[in-house]
């Protein structure tokens, strides 16, 4: 959102970003963007799964809307975008102080009869509903017509045209061998990442093409909250022997480096909304195997003539090994699926698109505003 208001702000469109009174480095990041930060105290978003979280969350809700009540009556804003289903208190303030509402629903955290109940909510409150994919309006099941598809944007400045193809490698986290091929899973580790179908998807890609040079590459963290996981899948990287074609990088400020020397970029998550590293992977000109999870076909097949990659279903090693052999076989095919996918980005997903849409909707929520107060 940071990039976006940057953007719209050469358009025109001052963006104030509220943030908790917490710690991060989100507001040097919006700062060094000439944003407005305001800082906020309220409830951080809890996690549908523990009750203890959600009651206490609840039960501070109501100080929350005083307090972005209060923050409205003082900026007057021309209208408020809420990002994430739980965001209650500023949309719920917004329409208290009578300020339009746009509501962003960017993730499939709430699932189930839960993630529907909220859906309604956001249907009833906002003047307009952003989805960051078509798939997550189904699950909060919000109909087409009445919300707009705004993916997620890449900024291609950091994925030069000319860096597509015929660039040396020039990550020194990666010596390039000849004849090796290179596959990157970006991705913290957690169990919706799904790494652990990944790894045994490999075991198989190397037992079936034992002559294969594969190197594997991991960038993200190990999470201390999912340490269990992580342990899990280190046991099944000894189990099959694969230590020996397996690099980690972990966190990455700037992955366009990595995806830059890869062959292949593959997500195996179970569960996500729009992922980034599908698109990355995309704006950098590489093939991408990925589970058929949120947004991944739309991405993927956004251009029935221009497909990015090979889509599989989730949780399946079997048919996740069976896409990376594929494209391990053919040289040709991961070079015409990552030019497509270079396409798809400049044609749908960049930052411009992205800013030109949220532009769009804006303009038409004032327009209507000014229509019904006219």
């Amino acid at each position: 959102m940071i990039s976006v208001g940057q953007r719209l702000k050469e358009m025109g469109v001052e963006t104030i970003l509220c943030i908790p009174d917490l710690g991060g480095n989100v507001q040097s990041l919006a700062e060094s963007a000439h944003l407005s930060v305001k800082r906020l105290d309220f409830q951080k978003i809890p996690k549908p799964r523990q009750l203890l979280s959600v009651l206490r969350w609840l039960f501070f809700l109501p100080g929350d809307i005083f307090r972005f009540w209060s923050l409205f009556k003082r900026e007057n804003p021309a209208l408020v975008h809420v990002n994430g289903a739980f965001f209650l208190a500023p949309a719920i303030a917004s329409k208290i102080a009578r300020v339009p509402l746009v509501w962003h629903l960017n993730d499939t955290i709430i699932s189930g009869k839960l993630a529907k109940l909220f859906g309604f909510m956001v249907s009833r409150l906002a003047n307009r509903v952003i989805v960051a994919a078509e798939a997550v309006g189904r699950h909060y099941g919000i109909t087409p017509n009445v919300s707009t598809v705004i993916h997620a944007p890449v900024d291609l400045s950091n994925y030069p045209s000319g860096s597509v193809s015929g660039v040396p490698c020039c990550f020194e986290g990666v010596k390039k061998e000849a004849a090796s091929i290179d596959i990157a899973l970006v991705a913290n580790w957690n169990p919706v990442k799904g790494i652990d179908y990944f790894v045994e998807a490999i075991a198989q890609v190397r037992e079936k093409m034992p002559e294969q040079n594969i190197v594997i590459h991991f960038a993200g963290q190990k999470l201390a909250t999912h340490q269990l996981y992580a342990e899990e899948i280190e046991a099944k990287i000894k189990q099959f022997q694969l230590q020996d074609c397996i690099h980690y990088h972990g966190f990455l400020e700037n992955v366009s480096l990595l995806h830059h020397c890869m062959d292949i970029v593959v997500l195996s998550s179970t569960s996500e909304a729009s992922p980034m590293t599908v698109l990355e992977a995309m704006a950098a000109g590489k093939p991408v195997v990925a589970t058929d999870v949120g947004g991944v076909r739309e991405m993927l097949s956004f251009d029935d003539e221009h497909i990015a990659g090979i889509i599989v279903p989730s949780k399946n090693s079997e048919a996740l090994a069976e896409g990376l052999i594929e494209l391990i076989q053919s040289s040709e095919k991961r070079l015409q699926l990552g030019q497509n996918g270079r396409y798809c980005i400049e044609k749908e997903f960049s930052l411009e698109k992205c800013t030109e849409k949220h532009y769009k909707l804006y303009l038409s929520l004032m327009e209507d505003v000014d229509h019904y107060c006219g």
